[in-house]
């Protein structure tokens, strides 16, 4: 599934912030770029991809973690 959202922190932010988050769930980051982040394990995947214009865009795709994709971009959004 693909999910979205609009938040004011930095890339960076998101980014470290996902990979604590996901991680905690059994995920592990197989790989990282400036803008993107994609992590594996537990059978399922999660990636994601940032945009930045005035508010960092923040997109997911995930495979067997929908719920807790939801969830991370309530905590930023």
């Amino acid at each position: 599934m693909h999910y979205g959202t609009s938040t004011t922190l930095p890339p960076e932010l998101v980014l470290s912030k996902a990979e604590g988050y996901f991680g905690g769930l059994g995920l592990r980051t197989t790989s990282k770029t400036t803008n993107k982040l994609s992590m594996e394990g537990k059978g399922g995947m999660v990636s994601m991809c940032l945009s930045l214009g005035a508010e960092t865009e923040v997109e997911i795709e995930t495979k067997g973690f929908d719920s807790q994709a939801k969830n991370f971009l309530q905590r930023i959004g």
